[in-house]
């Protein structure tokens, strides 16, 4: 528990501030983190919408609407790259000029996608990186997600940062240099309130899968907004 306010100071240390418009471009995450309230967003997500990807075309007519000056967060309560479009998402809103926040744990990116990402200065970029099972979905971790992880370490994306809660995958922990992994563990959900069920371990408590989400928050350094972002908007 020491430890946990100072990792939180050197990622934060990391992560600038201003005006910040979270996007979630996809739901049912079948990462399935422990500690991330799905189970309660799904009940409310589905009386709005089944959704399950926030559409390109979607995505670019209400990005229209938001001020360059506000960065754009990929991360919220799903794996983003869970979205086949999420890279073209990326690079459209950097070439309209915002900043831009990247949070993943890696699942459903490809080689081509850190490829494109490397021609981008992301202001935030982010690894959570797949845990030994306790909290998150293990089973994803594969030959071609350790070769993605690797690719990762070994490029030149100065900012990258990787952070693990709990204990890191067996065949992943070789692949980090010490050093250059953030080692804390799950204390509260999403939502900021502390619930002993939601840091309980994936053995004993069964995530939610989302159906149907698609949410942007909107972030300053004393308040936050949630909406919803649906097709037709």
């Amino acid at each position: 528990m020491e430890a946990y306010p100072k990792i939180l100071q050197e990622l934060g240390s990391a992560i600038p501030g201003g005006r910040v418009l979270e996007i979630t471009p996809t739901t049912g995450c079948i990462v399935g983190c422990s500690y991330c309230p799905q189970d309660k967003f799904a009940h409310r997500q589905r009386t709005i919408s089944h959704v399950k990807h926030l559409r390109l075309e979607d995505f670019k007519r209400c990005l229209a609407r938001v001020p360059t000056s506000v960065d754009i967060s990929f991360a919220g309560y799903s794996e983003p790259w869970l979205n086949p479009d999420c890279t073209e998402m990326v690079e459209h809103a950097y070439a309209r000029g915002h900043g831009i926040r990247i949070f993943t744990t890696l699942v459903g990116m490809k080689g081509r996608d850190l490829h494109r990402l490397q021609a981008m200065r992301s202001r935030v970029f982010v690894v959570h990186v797949l845990d030994d099972g306790a909290y998150m979905n293990s089973r994803l971790v594969g030959d071609k997600y350790l070769a993605l992880i690797r690719q990762v370490v070994d490029t030149d994306i100065a900012w990258i940062r990787f952070i693990v809660l709990g204990e890191v995958h067996p065949d992943i922990v070789e692949i980090f240099p010490a050093e250059a992994l953030l080692r804390t563990r799950p204390v509260s959900s999403m939502g900021g309130s502390v619930n002993p069920k939601t840091v309980e371990p994936a053995a004993n408590h069964r995530s939610t899968h989302m159906r149907g989400r698609t949410t942007v928050s909107e972030c300053s350094s004393s308040k936050r907004r949630r909406y919803s972002l649906l097709q037709g908007f």
